[in-house]
């Protein structure tokens, strides 16, 4: 009986100090907004790239695992003095958590890669350990994808969500989307659980019963801004 609470006790610390280490990772992480121009402003390095390889590690005192992701990169839009040393063809980032002999560490809002996907990343790049090094922890980071007919790629932001504008300094996102073909936009469909609405509950006249008023549906835009274009306001924004 002793030895089992001593290894329940034991389990228990374990836990406590590999939050504590998470906790002390440098990281945006509860989770402050950026805007697009702060988005900007606060990354070493804007690239686009293609996930090639990912690599899962413990720390030093094995306490924690970590994730190395490579980038090929593709375009590299903007890089200041402190990552000129640091990047080259591949560009690695590390990423809190990931699966290793038979453990799982999952750090909430560090975003995933699939290899072989592209994406447009905003990142720091210095020599310290951050959950995630994307800017925002996961606000940096879209998803490109092309359309299949007429080439063009688009960028993505969470929940692909194409960009339809900056204005006023931040992006104007629209609907989700599951795919861009040949100019049309195909609406993702709604998985989720909750429905938020767009008015409060409304009283039932005669009675204090209150009913929801179904939400409008946003359409979809007519036209969406090209990782292009997304490219040429980055650029605005750091000359």
């Amino acid at each position: 009986m002793r030895k089992g609470v001593f290894m329940t006790v034991a389990g228990c610390l374990g836990l406590i100090v590999t939050l504590f280490g998470l906790l002390c990772l440098p990281a945006e992480s509860m989770v402050v907004y950026r805007t697009f121009d702060e988005i900007v402003q606060r990354a070493d390095v804007i690239f686009t790239g293609t996930a090639v390889d990912s690599r899962a590690r413990f720390s030093e005192n094995r306490k924690m695992i970590f994730t190395d992701v490579d980038f090929q990169v593709e375009r590299l839009v903007y890089c200041n003095e402190v990552c000129q040393e640091r990047v080259s063809d591949i560009i690695t980032l590390t990423f809190a958590g990931g699966t290793l002999e038979g453990q799982s560490t999952r750090v909430s809002g560090v975003p995933s890669f699939k290899t072989g996907e592209r994406y447009l990343l905003f990142s720091r790049i210095g020599g310290k350990p951050y959950s995630s090094p994307i800017v925002g922890v996961s606000q940096g980071l879209f998803r490109v994808v092309t359309d299949e007919v007429s080439g063009v790629s688009y960028p993505l932001a969470r929940q692909n969500r194409p960009v339809v504008a900056i204005a006023k300094g931040d992006i104007v996102a629209g609907p989700p989307v599951a795919r861009i073909y040949a100019g049309t936009l195909e609406r993702a469909p709604d998985r989720r659980a909750v429905h938020y609405h767009d008015v409060p509950p409304q009283p039932v006249e005669g009675g204090k019963a209150r009913v929801w008023v179904k939400p409008v549906q946003s359409e979809m835009p007519r036209k969406i801004m090209s990782l292009d274009e997304m490219i040429g306001e980055i650029l605005q924004r750091i000359r």
